[in-house]
C-alpha cells in the first residue's frame, strides 16, 4: 500500500519529535544525577570538615571514646559508608569498621584538603572525601567519610 506525502511527512515527523523528547528527557535526568553528586559531594565536605575541626581536642588528649562518638556522628545513616580518622602517616585511629583500627589508609597528606575519590567498599560504589585536622600549624590527623554513590 502507497501512502500518500501527507501520512508519510506526518509518520517522520512524529517520529523525530519522540527522538527529541527522549533524547532531551535523558540530557535532564543526567544533569539532575550530576546536580545531585554535586550537592551530595557538598554536604559531605561539611560534614568531613565538621568531623575534623570537632575531634581536635579529643585527638589533643587522646580521648579515643569521644573520638569514636564523633565518627559514630558522622555516618548517621545507611546512604554511608564508613567513617575514620588516620594519623598523618595513614594508619587509621578510629574507624565505623572495627576490625580496620590499626590498618592504613590509601589517602595519606594534608595537602587532600577537600580531596574526593571514587572505589569500591563491600561491593558498592562510594565517594570518600578527605579534611585535615590541623591545630594552629601542628597537622594532627586526616578526617574521612565515604558515602555510597
Amino acid at each position: 500500500m502507497i501512502y500518500g506525502l501527507f501520512p508519510r511527512l506526518a509518520a517522520s515527523l512524529g517520529a523525530l519529535l519522540c527522538v527529541v523528547i527522549v533524547g532531551m528527557g535523558y540530557v535532564l535526568l543526567r544533569d539532575a544525577e550530576d546536580r545531585f553528586e554535586q550537592a551530595r559531594l557538598s554536604q559531605n565536605m561539611v560534614m568531613v570538615r565538621a568531623l575534623a575541626e570537632g575531634s581536635l581536642d579529643a585527638l589533643v588528649t587522646g580521648d579515643f571514646e569521644l573520638l569514636e562518638r564523633w565518627v559514630a556522628a558522622s555516618s548517621p545513616d545507611e546512604t554511608y559508608a564508613y567513617a575514620f580518622l588516620s594519623r598523618p602517616n595513614g594508619q587509621i585511629i578510629v574507624h565505623t569498621d572495627y576490625a580496620m583500627i590499626g590498618s592504613y589508609s590509601a589517602h595519606v597528606g594534608k595537602d587532600r584538603t577537600g580531596s574526593a575519590w571514587k572505589s569500591i567498599y563491600r561491593g558498592r560504589p562510594v565517594t570518600e572525601v578527605v579534611y585535615p585536622a590541623v591545630l594552629g600549624k601542628k597537622y594532627l590527623a586526616n578526617a574521612h567519610i565515604a558515602y555510597f554513590m
